[in-house]
């Protein structure tokens, strides 16, 4: 561990001793890091994210709006959703205990494929309770994803030409006639995604709900259906 990554574990273990003077801190390992945030594991179950934002103002804007969000998130999604332990704005910094299971990318592609239905059936659900959220709610929290359909398409078109071969045969046909026709005209509202959850469920497209750039207001067809 280089002397940047200790000082940033000790500066993690201070401020969590400081908003939480009843936990002790045995342990903090850093589980994380993208271009906007790194993440911290305190004691194998609470989980810091610092933002890299180097302007104060909006660092301490963006941890407020990603709170204010999960709560928002909280309280019409049917799956568990993490709730903030504290926020530090002035450091960017958001807390939250992690929530108990074990992640689907980490299990055998076997064991995920045994549950493939009740998964299927469990996105639907929670997709479903996000397209119905109230626009002008999720307006305040999270910016607007509108890119042309055409693009969407483009991408989805590059994207399955990395992974044709690990579609089942019986359903490639079906992608290659949708990637061949023109993306529909018109007939669609924006409602509220989380911007994974999305990812995975439409064609083409590129593990819990956390972050304010990982939700969107998009485009749907279809509100009440989910799709």
């Amino acid at each position: 561990m280089g002397s940047r990554s200790r000082d940033n574990v000790a500066a993690i273990r201070h401020l969590v001793a400081a908003r939480l003077p009843d936990h002790q801190v045995h342990s903090v390992v850093q589980v994380g890091e993208g271009s906007d945030h790194l993440a911290y594991e305190v004691n194998g179950e609470l989980i810091v994210r610092c933002s890299k934002e180097p302007d104060p103002a909006a660092r301490a804007a963006q941890v407020g709006r990603e709170a204010r969000l999960l709560d928002a998130v909280a309280g019409i999604a049917p799956l568990p959703v993490p709730a903030p332990s504290f926020t530090i704005p002035e450091r960017g910094c958001l807390a939250y205990r992690k929530l108990r299971g074990v992640p689907l990318l980490d299990l055998p592609q076997q064991q995920r494929s045994a549950h493939n239905s009740a998964i299927a059936t469990t996105l639907g659900e929670l997709l479903t309770a996000l397209h119905a959220a109230p626009l002008e709610q999720m307006a305040a929290l999270v910016g607007v994803d509108d890119q042309p359909l055409v693009q969407w398409q483009s991408e989805a078109a590059q994207t399955y030409a990395t992974v044709a071969g690990q579609v089942p045969v019986v359903y490639r046909r079906r992608v290659k006639a949708f990637l061949d026709a023109p993306p529909p005209a018109g007939g669609w509202a924006p409602v509220f995604c989380h911007k994974r959850s999305r990812d995975r469920a439409c064609p083409g497209r590129s593990r819990h709900l956390d972050g304010d750039r990982r939700h969107r207001l998009e485009r749907c067809r279809d509100r009440g259906s989910g799709r």
